[in-house]
């Protein structure tokens, strides 16, 4: 009896220091668009990428657990890697890793949206069906077409919101992340689902961004979302996605 009472006592000792509730088990497919344009200093994009490797630390990771994928973005967007990709934490975490600094000049958020919903969340890319879909979009600006597309600041910005909307009503819950001093909070909140207090999260810059608070705070409001289902075959016919691929069109 000693010992069960010791292994009680440990076990919420553990709970109480890393802050989460480290019994709850998430079925999600996690998916991060990483912004990766010339506003952000080298330095930065690397205390980012260190942020989405310690939060995918805190998941079980796996077919039968959680998944993650990603996108980043600039000028254009480039896959990074795909649900089924990976199987394991560490190899997620290896993908992250290896995610380049490109630096472009605008800033095409809707572009990365849409590649998020169209692609990373396509059923033969090993999105699951009967998963929790999530959206993590970070960001420390606002969106800048540039001269790409032809369209005007606002007339970017607006397709920003469309596709963000396009994604929600595909059920993917979005979860918008500012950082530093210039992010538009009227962009953000359009971005996220509802409620904005909930789902949009912003720290002074990327220097808290890696705090212990701001990773806790997206694991739980992660896994609140999610009922846990017992995980079933997909019954839907993988289609081809016709999102744009520059990985297959540029060298980047």
């Amino acid at each position: 009896m000693e010992w069960l009472l010791c292994g009680v006592l440990a076990l919420l000792a553990i709970k109480s220091t890393v802050g989460v509730d480290i019994d709850k088990k998430c079925y999600a497919d996690i998916a991060f668009v990483v912004d990766s344009s010339s506003s952000i200093h080298e330095s930065d994009f690397k205390i980012q990428k260190a942020f989405i490797e310690n939060l995918v630390r805190y998941f079980d990771v796996g077919p039968k657990d959680v998944q993650f994928a990603a996108v980043s973005f600039n000028s254009y967007v480039y896959d990074e890697f795909k649900f089924n990709t990976n199987a394991d934490q560490a190899s997620v975490i290896e993908d992250v890793d290896d995610i380049r600094y490109r630096a472009g000049l605008a800033t095409r958020t809707y572009k990365a949206i849409e590649r998020m919903r169209d692609f990373l969340f396509a059923s033969n890319n090993g999105a699951r069906d009967d998963a929790e879909h999530v959206g993590i979009i970070l960001t420390d600006g606002t969106t800048n077409p540039g001269r790409i597309d032809g369209l005007s600041s606002n007339q970017g910005k607006a397709k920003t919101q469309e596709e963000a909307k396009s994604a929600r009503n595909d059920n993917i819950t979005l979860f918008a992340i500012g950082i530093g001093p210039k992010v538009n909070m009227a962009e953000l909140n359009g971005i996220a689902t509802d409620p904005d207090d909930k789902f949009v999260i912003t720290v002074a810059n990327y220097s808290e961004l890696d705090k212990e608070g701001v990773k806790k705070a997206l694991f739980n409001r992660v896994c609140s979302l999610v009922n846990i289902p017992a995980p079933i075959a997909p019954t839907t016919t993988p289609t081809i996605p016709q999102g744009e691929d520059p990985k297959r069109s540029m060298s980047g």
